[in-house]
């Protein structure tokens, strides 16, 4: 088996899974603005100039964090999408794909759910313009 990442690699993409994973449940249960580097750091068992370093900032973390669930919704979207046989199923599935996945991500169910906290609908609009992009090219 051929492996083309390296340890290294492999490492730092758990990390950064662990760190949004830690970051969407504090913004699931309390919203953006409560969200706090150190609490996230503290969360995951790596420094807060580690976190830094991977994300930036705050917003560094949003955009990585909004990211990843437009790439797992927008995945789920196209895997029912080509399963389905004709066009009209192909759009229930990813209807129905969509409604399933809001049921276990508390954060995009808020989104399409329009119930999006103030502190967090900018992430999504106005200063979401990496995820309009990326959803764009998808």
């Amino acid at each position: 088996m051929l492996v083309t990442t390296t340890f290294s690699e492999r490492v730092r993409s758990q990390l950064r899974d662990e760190v949004l994973d830690a970051a969407s449940a504090t913004v699931s249960a309390d919203g953006w603005a409560a969200l706090r580097m150190q609490a996230v750091a503290d969360q995951v068992g790596i420094s807060r100039r580690t976190l830094y370093y991977e994300f930036g900032n705050k917003s560094g973390l949003a955009e990585a964090l909004v990211l990843r669930i437009t790439e797992r919704f927008l995945d789920g979207v196209r895997d029912a999408m080509a399963e389905a046989g004709d066009l009209a199923a192909g759009w229930e599935a990813a209807v129905l794909s969509a409604l399933r996945a809001a049921e276990v991500d508390p954060v995009l169910s808020t989104v399409l759910t329009g119930a999006a906290r103030e502190d967090f609908l900018p992430l999504l609009t106005s200063e979401g313009t990496q995820v309009i992009d990326y959803a764009t090219m998808r």
